[in-house]
């Protein structure tokens, strides 16, 4: 029986299905109500008195039961008429099924409510057994529209599973139903799936959930990652939650520590690809994990985005791997956007780089080097310190020797720069004017930026790539609904209900997934796993003694 007829529910819908036993009488049941006596057709119901819990009896011929019409659910003291209809109207009803749907059978029985005059102040629940039959497992219901005499929309398809077919409707004004046998039941021909995908597929039975793995910082001792872990998760938690499913998949969320922790990553990146039944990973938290992870969750097929990652090689040509996704900004933005702050916002001209013995470091100081001389400025210095005493004395001893004083020392040391920024209050001589430009991990936490005061008279800008620690559930969020959004676009099913995501056609949709509206802002993945949609903001950091547990917001940088 086609089940797409477009036919309007304009005055009635058909809401529900139940079969049970006949409601128990009511302690103190109303006054009895006229019958419809076997041969009779029709039956007054008075609408302020209503009917008993039992409801009219009906006999159609062999459909016999109760019509309940709720007490109150109408006003005034006008008429229903239930009527069992002709053989002729029978005929009419089978041949107006036929032509509403294409298809031919038996008009099994027919039950029609014809309200008279009646003034309904709301939609009203009526329950009817239609017919009883023993014939058919299945049936179909419609609903026919008196007034226009047309068909509606079929209402459903019931399994016979007690002595009639009960059905439960909202009426205003009229009620035709058509209990509807099919003359043969369509068969459907099974789909059989085939996996092409080069990266093979991963499958769930019917009703089996859907596999999603975490690989975030659940140990260790960086107490910051653990934070953003925990947020992270949240996030991703809330996203699968308000998915709900996908055809019936729920989804079950299995978790993996990285630890913030390259091997730690390595190992839990071999337990998840030794499980075929896991569809993705979200994660990691810190870089170095995902570099170490990726080993192996790239090579087996498996996708992962990251809500957390910064590094930028993990998304550059010729280092990213297939199948790494990430929704956060890179470091390599941080350094730009440093840059253009300081030469067109605070107007500085010269700049010495200091940086720390790490490949991130060295990378966010070439990075800034090249867009500050981009836009005209001058580098003095570019250099690896550990001492902060013996930077400042080889500075110190520089101006003294009168060469150009730098207007700002830009610090880009993830791991050690709050600690070097705190040691510059001990080296007065080199002048007050100098402003320090700091990497986004000297903002993390409290005891960070306590260990980065400058002095009274310095000025600090730090950069926040975002400001993450107020937003990583947004991001874990995020990272889990671009997942799942780009399940669905791939996802086949067969008609018993069983699902498959084809592993390599799951990385395309990510890399093909553009403008998905997050919560961070609009999500759009290039070739290389970069989805986020960036903004850099400055923030201003005189000293400990004014600072009140906030930074004051400078600059926005949308690359």
């Amino acid at each position: 029986m086609n089940r797409k007829i477009a036919l309007a529910l304009a005055a009635l819908l058909l809401t529900n299905i139940f079969c049970g036993p006949t409601p128990t009488p009511a302690t103190n049941p109303p006054p009895p109500q006229p019958g419809v006596p076997s041969g009779s057709n029709q039956a007054v119901v008075n609408g302020s008195s209503g009917t008993s819990a039992d409801g009219i009896p009906v006999n159609c011929e062999d459909g016999e039961g109760n019509v309940n019409i709720p007490a109150g659910s109408f006003s005034g003291t006008e008429t229903i008429t239930i009527e069992c209809i002709s053989e002729s109207e029978k005929a009419q009803l089978d041949q107006a099924v036929e032509n509403s749907t294409g298809q031919t059978g038996e008009v099994l029985g027919v039950i029609k409510l014809s309200p008279s005059g009646m003034q309904f102040d709301s939609f009203v629940t009526i329950t009817i057994p239609l017919i009883q039959f023993t014939s058919a497992q299945y049936v179909d219901v419609y609903i026919y529209d008196d007034d226009n005499s047309s068909m509606f929309e079929e209402v459903l398809q019931a399994q016979v599973d007690c002595s009639g077919l009960c059905a439960k409707a909202s009426v205003d004004h009229f009620t035709t139903f058509i209990a509807y046998e099919m003359a043969a039941l369509p068969t459907e021909e099974p789909i059989t799936y085939t996996c092409t995908d080069p990266l093979g597929c991963v499958n769930y039975a019917p009703g089996e959930s859907i596999r999603i793995a975490t690989l975030l910082t659940y140990s260790g001792e960086n107490g910051f990652a653990l934070e953003i872990a925990a947020a992270n998760e949240d996030g991703i938690r809330t996203a699968l939650q308000d998915y709900g499913d996908i055809g019936g998949h729920g989804f079950d969320l299995t978790t993996f520590d990285e630890g913030c922790d390259s091997d730690l990553a390595l190992a839990s990146a071999e337990r998840i690809i030794s499980d075929p039944s896991i569809a993705a990973v979200i994660g990691t938290v810190c870089s170095p994990a995902a570099e170490a992870a990726m080993q192996y969750i790239s090579k087996y097929g498996y996708s992962m985005i990251s809500p957390a990652n910064t590094r930028t090689s993990l998304t550059e040509p010729g280092s990213h791997q297939d199948g790494y996704f990430r929704i956060s900004a890179p470091d390599n933005l941080e350094a730009r956007g440093m840059a253009i702050y300081a030469y067109k916002e605070l107007e500085l001209r010269y700049v010495s780089i200091v940086y720390e013995d790490s490949n991130l470091s060295r990378e966010l100081a070439a990075t800034f080097s090249d867009q500050f001389l981009e836009l005209g400025g001058k580098i003095l210095d570019n250099e690896e310190y550990s001492d902060p005493a013996y930077y400042f004395a080889k500075l110190s001893a520089k101006i003294a020797s009168g060469e150009q004083r730098p207007d700002a020392i830009y610090m880009p040391m993830p791991s050690s720069g709050g600690n070097f920024a705190g040691a510059i209050s001990g080296y007065e001589y080199y002048g007050d004017g100098i402003t320090l430009l700091g990497h986004s991990s000297m903002t993390f936490n409290d005891k960070y930026v306590e260990s980065s005061g400058i002095g009274k008279y310095l000025t600090y800008y730090p950069t926040i790539t975002p400001d993450y620690a107020s937003t990583a559930f947004d991001f874990g969020y995020d990272a889990a609904a671009l997942l799942i959004d780009a399940i669905i676009s791939v996802v086949e099913t067969d008609n018993d209900g069983t699902l498959h995501i084809g592993r390599q056609a799951l990385r395309n949709a990510l890399t093909n997934n553009h403008n998905f509206h997050g919560r961070t802002g609009n999500l759009s993945c290039n070739q290389y796993g970069d989805c986020g949609a960036p903004m850099i903001e400055i923030y201003r950091y005189t000293s400990i003694s004014e600072f009140d547990g906030n930074f004051e917001k400078s600059f926005e940088f949308h690359p």
